[in-house]
């Protein structure tokens, strides 16, 4: 490895020393680069490079350009990426929603929208899944009302994650949609007469809601929908969601970040590695597979 003059190891130690300004200014260098997004000629050759693969490449090399331009945010690539929603590999489908839930640009948003209108997605669950997850993933208040929409005519797997997804949403108007969505739900008493689950209600899908309305407020009122609506009629007068999260039950935390592939750096690289965030490969810890515990 090539050693560092001993010069420049002065200055850096003599920047740190005086209060770090010379490592801030990089940082700072470093945070402009990344507000400006990508230039021109890297926009450019992502759209390229997808309209290659798109007009000769396997589905094998479709899905890996899809998922390789996820960084390259802007409005050309996205609308390049929409258009292999009609290739017709499903596996490059799927990458293209995906990708198109990663790329935080009007055009994608716009796209994604329109595909939960099309029954020949809507009705084949797996893409209905992966559509809602990238509306989702967008976290836009004006999403809520097609994430709403026709929500209780779903399929179990695909309530669960719009949901998820409302949770996803950062605003007030999240969680009021979310206490009315569970109070919607149909339930059922459990346990007999006498038995430990006696005058307890079943209701459906619990776990996501908990988790999604514990992430939105930091409140946790465990499985029991009424805790909930008390929570409710207590707080709804106050409530005050913000852009960060507030401070979260761990457990619930790492299911929550698992699920959406918020992790930190080593931990999305792992998911990188192990193909875990591309097509095909686990989804990551799912909120709905196991009971969550109380």
């Amino acid at each position: 490895m090539r050693r560092i003059p001993k010069a420049i190891t002065t200055l850096l130690v003599a920047a740190v020393v005086v209060g770090g300004a010379f490592p801030a200014a990089f940082a700072s260098k470093a945070d402009e680069k990344k507000d400006e997004g990508p230039t021109e000629e890297e926009v450019e050759a992502a759209v390229a490079k997808i309209e290659k693969v798109l007009d000769e490449g396997s589905f094998e090399d479709k899905v890996k350009v899809l998922v390789e331009v996820r960084t390259v945010q802007h409005e050309d690539v996205a609308k390049e990426v929409a258009k292999a929603i009609k290739d017709d590999a499903k596996e490059v489908r799927t990458a293209a929603v995906q990708t198109l839930g990663y790329l935080k640009v009007d055009s994608s948003l716009k796209e994604l929208t329109s595909l939960t209108k099309k029954k020949k997605y809507t009705e084949d669950e797996d893409m209905a899944i992966e559509i809602y997850k990238s509306i989702g993933r967008h976290g836009s208040k004006k999403s809520l009302k097609v994430l709403e929409d026709d929500i209780l005519n779903s399929t179990e797997k695909v309530l669960q994650t719009r949901i998820l997804a409302i949770g996803h949403v950062r605003d007030d108007d999240s969680v009021e949609l979310l206490i009315g969505l569970m109070n919607k739900m149909k339930g059922n008493r459990g346990g007999g007469k006498g038995g430990p689950g006696e005058g307890k209600e079943n209701i459906p899908n619990m776990q996501q809601f908990r988790l999604a309305l514990h992430v939105l407020t930091g409140a946790d009122e465990g499985l029991d929908r009424r805790d909930w609506q008390r929570w409710w009629n207590d707080n709804k007068h106050d409530l005050d969601v913000t852009d960060e999260y507030p401070e979260l039950d761990k457990g619930l935390e790492t299911q929550w970040k698992s699920y959406w592939g918020e992790g930190d750096k080593k931990d999305r690289k792992r998911e990188r590695e192990d193909g875990r965030d591309e097509p095909g490969g686990d989804r990551g810890e799912d909120p709905g597979a196991e009971p969550l515990a109380a």
